[in-house]
C-alpha cells in the first residue's frame, strides 16, 4: 500500500539512506525555527545520554528524557526541529 502515513508528502523515505547529517552540537538546534521540509530529520544518534527535545513533523513537541533512548544508535524519529532549550544530550547528530 505504501503511501504517506504521516500525510507530510515525504512518503516512506525514512528507510532510504540519509542524504545529509548535521552535527547538532556545532549548530542546528533552534528554539524558534523549523528546518525546511527537505531537511526534516529522519533519525538521530548521540554519544552521551541526556534529554532531547524535538518538534515532530506533525507539530508535536516531545522531550525524550535521559535514558529513554540508547546512545550509539540511530533512532528513526522524524522531526523538523531540535530545540536548544531542553536538549542536554551531547554528541548529537541529525540525519536527513
Amino acid at each position: 500500500m505504501g503511501g504517506d502515513p504521516a500525510g507530510q508528502g515525504r512518503g516512506n523515505d525514512i528507510m532510504l539512506p540519509a542524504s545529509g547529517v548535521v552535527d547538532l552540537d556545532a549548530g542546528g538546534k533552534d528554539d524558534s525555527t523549523d528546518r525546511t521540509r527537505d531537511e526534516w530529520f529522519r533519525g538521530f544518534s548521540f554519544g552521551v545520554a541526556g534529554a532531547v527535545k524535538i518538534t515532530t513533523i506533525l507539530d508535536q513537541d516531545i522531550t525524550f528524557d535521559s535514558g529513554d533512548l540508547a546512545t550509539g544508535v540511530v533512532h528513526p524519529i522524524r522531526a523538523k526541529r531540535v530545540w536548544s532549550t531542553g536538549t542536554t544530550a551531547t554528541g548529537l547528530f541529525g540525519y536527513y
